[in-house]
């Protein structure tokens, strides 16, 4: 008897297991994925845009080598400038999507160090910079446009304004003067309403 309700039993389970396989290999598709809309075809198109390098990432090079570097810095609109030396080494990096710059020398302050990215942004269609240096404890960023008749980038960031505790609206001209000279000039609000440049640095190519 037992033996009989196994054999049925297995009878049973090969019985559906062959009119399932049978089902599955005459079963054909009713419904299929409908074809991708042209947004979604562009989709790889428009990442590869945005993550490759082009002529606006071009114009960054001709920052690429050794330079040396003179800087004033004005505390307020009426006092004299502090000078000071440095020198600045620019290179490409991430397969020419960034410029990293490299500055070192010796202030009145003591040493000083600084650090910065710059590039073109493909998505916002705008240049993008970042700083750091031993004088700070935060990131400086910068977004701006370059002027191919004047050959200047202009960019708006904000700097730290310690007296007041807070940052403050800071315009960045970098203008090239020569291929071999390039002279960056920052303003910033003085207590009076007015602007007035409060660092500058001159750039000159070493031979």
């Amino acid at each position: 008897m037992t033996r009989s309700i196994l054999t049925g039993a297995m009878l049973v389970f090969a019985t559906v297991a062959l009119t399932f396989q049978v089902v599955s290999q005459d079963a054909k598709p009713t419904k299929q994925s409908p074809p991708m809309s042209t947004e979604e075809q562009a989709i790889p198109d428009k990442s590869i845009a945005y993550a490759t390098p082009n002529n606006h990432h071009k114009i960054l090079g001709a920052k690429i080598g050794k330079w040396h570097d003179t800087l004033r810095f004005w505390p307020d609109a009426n006092s004299q400038p502090h000078q000071s030396t440095c020198t600045s080494e620019f290179a490409w990096t991430m397969d020419g999507r960034y410029v990293t710059e490299h500055t070192s020398g010796t202030t009145p302050g003591g040493p000083f160090e600084g650090m910065g990215w710059s590039g073109y942004d493909n998505l916002k269609k705008r240049y993008v910079k970042a700083w750091i240096d031993n004088t700070l404890t935060g990131i400086m960023h910068f977004e701006g446009d370059y002027d191919a008749k004047t050959k200047t980038f202009n960019y708006a960031s904000e700097t730290p304004d310690v007296e007041a505790g807070k940052y403050v609206y800071n315009r960045w001209t970098e203008k090239w003067v020569t291929p071999d000279r390039l002279v960056v000039e920052s303003f910033v609000t003085g207590t009076d309403g007015k602007e007035f440049k409060c660092f500058e640095i001159t750039y000159e190519r070493a031979k």
